[in-house]
């Protein structure tokens, strides 16, 4: 009987070595395996990456390349992580909790540094005074324009932001802010922070973490018509854009040293209001600043639905306030954003973790990436 193939394959990669032993005589084979192993690596300077944070006991953080409409990378993170993308494009930072016995124990709040071309930790700051535990938000964390300082708002009930020195790995303080929320950084030393009486809060900070802060006018009706907390937000130009339940855009220049309030505008037309249009979701508004294009999640629902997932995106140019273009998604979808550069790409993600890739300047719908994770909130994208 003639050797198979298979057999005959086997021979070409056994060598045969002597046994020692009562097992003189006999001969065994021993494989001769060479593994040349390698780390991938992403290329920070590709604005088509898009991370998706599926916030959870042990996050997910998926990276996906818009491009080639695949997941390229994924780390897991602690408790409801917030991202923060460093505008230097080389790191970006988790700020993240963990207990010692997993769900119980010892808890850590830490701020890791991660390496944006291998994804591998390069370090972490301890945050002694913890962190807000409530859900991930995008702008719960952020880094100033110059990327020195990561900021991070805290609930513990006492509501204070934790100062990092990033660049020096190191804790700087707490500084105390009381009745205001979230963190919208305009300057290497300034943040602002929207209130709960519908006011901004203006913080100068030190080096050595002492502040002096200021309140502005409220510039909206918590009562009647409420702000989305995740405003459409270009940290560059220190331009945000506030977005009310019933579809008021409120203009904000953080730029200067206090608040600059525009003039607001809606969303609406009388037409769009008898349909019961609305705007709603998770992370519902996009800017791209190139274009000066804002991007809304849209949905048809009464009063107080603004959680409720949006069945279209409505692009307008900001120069003339006017919608330019509906675009009918092809699933529910709950958040949004957009790449920042010449040739933008639209990013929504569904209710089920189903990534939808669309050409944010054609409006047309370029690929799908499914099954990212099991309940996707936060999207971020490179450089941003």
């Amino acid at each position: 009987m003639t050797a198979g193939p298979i057999f005959r394959t086997a021979v070409l990669v056994l060598a045969m070595v002597s046994v020692p032993g009562s097992m003189q005589g006999f001969r065994a084979a021993e494989l001769k395996v060479v593994e040349d192993l390698d780390t991938a690596t992403l290329n920070p300077d590709n604005p088509h990456l898009v991370y998706i944070v599926d916030p959870k006991l042990a996050t997910d953080i998926f990276i996906v390349d818009g491009d080639e409409a695949d997941m390229v990378g994924m780390i897991s993170a602690g408790h409801l992580p917030n991202m923060v993308m460093s505008v230097d494009k080389n790191r970006f930072d988790v700020v993240e909790t963990y207990w010692s016995r997993g769900s119980r124990g010892q808890r850590i709040d830490v701020v890791t540094a991660y390496d944006t071309k291998s994804l591998s930790p390069q370090g972490e700051v301890v945050l002694p005074e913890g962190r807000i535990l409530t859900t991930t938000k995008k702008w719960a964390a952020a880094e100033t324009p110059d990327g020195r300082y990561i900021l991070s708002y805290n609930m513990t009930p006492a509501v204070t932001v934790s100062i990092v020195d990033i660049q020096a790995m190191k804790y700087v303080g707490e500084i105390e802010t009381p009745d205001c929320a979230l963190i919208f950084p305009s300057a290497p030393t300034r943040f602002s922070m929207l209130c709960a009486d519908g006011s901004m809060l203006t913080v100068n900070f030190g080096a050595n973490g002492n502040a002096q802060t200021t309140h502005s006018q409220s510039f909206f009706d918590v009562e009647q018509d409420p702000v989305f907390d995740h405003p459409a937000f270009d940290r560059r130009k220190g331009m945000a854009y506030f977005v009310s339940y019933e579809g008021t855009v409120y203009p904000v220049d953080l730029s200067g040293g206090l608040p600059g309030f525009g003039k607001s505008w809606s969303l609406l037309s009388n037409s769009d209001r008898s349909k019961n249009w609305r705007p709603g979701g998770w992370q519902p508004f996009a800017i791209h600043s190139k274009s000066n294009r804002l991007f809304v999640m849209m949905h048809q629902g009464d009063r107080w639905t603004d959680k409720q997932a949006g069945r279209e995106v409505w692009v307008f140019d900001l120069e003339s306030r006017k919608r330019i273009k509906r675009i009918p998604l092809k699933e529910a979808s709950k958040s949004l954003i957009v790449s920042l550069d010449d040739a933008p790409q639209l990013y929504t993600i569904s209710e089920g973790g189903n990534l939808d890739i669309w050409d944010a300047r054609t409006y047309e719908h370029e690929d799908s990436v499914d099954e990212l994770g099991e309940a996707p909130l936060v999207l971020y994208v490179s450089g941003e």
